[in-house]
């Protein structure tokens, strides 16, 4: 992404990286009914440009319950939750325990056209400035066994905001 602000005059010239992510997850359960199941997640985050992978890196690690209300709705509990915090910074940041709860819900519209949103957001029981949330939406469709994507998410992390 190209900035320009004219109020800056040490401005740096060129492309400057503006915000980038990887996300990974993993949801997994045991059925104990048609809409509910006892579950387990672990969700991995962080950056890749501008040698921070993993700096910080949060890894979030939980057990505790799923429920599907609609066919393409998954929405989990997990009371019993570890949000592990990795920086090479010397920035202060902490892991904790605490609830995590994520959402998800994908739609196909005509013409092949996929839609999907993710709400995810973690309470600590420790401090409530350990606190964050994502929320991503994004439409994709294959055109001739090729993906093609966009995506847009908004979050709010202190702690990534320190390092």
């Amino acid at each position: 992404m190209r900035f320009d602000n004219k109020e800056k005059e040490d401005e740096k010239n060129g492309y400057q990286v503006a915000s980038d992510a990887f996300n990974a997850n993993s949801l997994w359960g045991y059925k104990l009914s048609k809409k509910w199941a006892a579950s387990g997640l672990i969700q991995y985050r962080t950056a890749l440009l501008q040698k921070r992978w993993n700096n910080p890196g949060f890894l979030d690690m939980g057990v505790g319950l799923s429920w599907t209300p609609l066919k393409d709705m998954v929405i989990a509990f997990h009371p019993i939750n570890y949000n592990a915090v990795f920086s090479k910074s010397e920035a202060n940041l902490n892991s904790s325990f605490g609830l995590k709860v994520i959402g998800e819900y994908s739609r196909k519209f005509p013409a092949g056209i996929n839609w999907t949103t993710g709400f995810s957001t973690f309470f600590s029981y420790k401090n409530g400035a350990l606190n964050n949330w994502l929320w991503s939406n994004g439409l994709s469709k294959n055109i001739k066994k090729i993906g093609i994507g966009f995506d847009i998410a908004f979050k709010q992390n202190r702690q990534e905001a320190k390092s």
